[in-house]
């Protein structure tokens, strides 16, 4: 914050590529257009901007489209369609539902919820009141599979593809993917129509976005939230 009050925009992009690999430009570049997405729309002096970093950080507007095409799919919420609002006992899965809930299964999966996992799940549902509340309920006493048969026939194509790119972005949300949160996932993938090769153009932009080339130890929160499994036995990554 300190150097953005200080020093220019035209500074900043003369300097930054002088000490950035090209991995580091697209990871960087991947999170800015994450941000610049996140509420589903950008304006025309949003996307001028991030086009002069995009060519600043060497890399040409049709290069970076088809990363893009993918973090927009990721932040678009009108795939869902409009929010029905929810009572506290979910008797009818909606999209929305159903998007929340495979988050909270994934946030849960290795038995502890990391703080970049909470804040993807505020961006992602917290716009929709009492849906994060009812969607717990419904975790703590449905099992997966159960969930998987009842939604899936009632999701379209680019629902299912919205939820699987988000539920792919909580994973790996801590730059790490612990060995029951990889099962779940495939868990997911399947039910939903796909498989790693179908997939993989989505995992490989979500995955550049999140595993960061650069060291970022020093920036890591201290405290991380964990939650008792019952039956489970492996311990997940952090």
């Amino acid at each position: 914050l300190a150097y953005v009050q200080s020093t220019s925009i035209e500074q900043f992009l003369q300097d930054a590529p002088e000490v950035l690999s090209h991995k580091d430009c697209l990871c960087i570049l991947t999170n800015v257009c994450d941000s610049l997405l996140s509420d589903g729309h950008a304006d025309d002096a949003e996307l001028a901007l991030f086009q002069r970093m995009v060519t600043a950080l060497g890399w040409a507007d049709q290069t970076f489209d088809p990363y893009f095409k993918t973090i927009a799919l990721k932040n678009d919420k009108t795939v869902l369609g409009a929010y029905p609002g929810t009572a506290d006992e979910i008797t009818a899965l909606s999209p929305h539902h159903a998007l929340a809930i495979a988050l909270l299964y994934m946030m849960t999966a290795d038995g502890a919820i990391g703080s970049e996992e909470i804040g993807q799940l505020e961006a992602v549902i917290g716009e929709f009141e009492g849906l994060q509340k009812a969607a717990l309920k419904y975790v703590r006493k449905t099992k997966v599979k159960q969930f998987l048969d009842q939604v899936t026939p009632s999701l379209t194509p680019e629902q299912r593809l919205y939820i699987l790119t988000n539920v792919c972005d909580s994973m790996l949300s801590d730059g790490n993917v612990a060995l029951l949160e990889n099962k779940l996932f495939q868990t997911i993938l399947t039910s939903f129509g796909y498989n790693e090769t179908s997939f993989e153009t989505y995992y490989q932009t979500i995955e550049i976005k999140n595993v960061k080339p650069f060291d970022t130890r020093e920036f890591k929160p201290k405290i991380t939230h964990h939650r008792r499994r019952e039956t489970d036995t492996e311990e997940g990554i952090q």
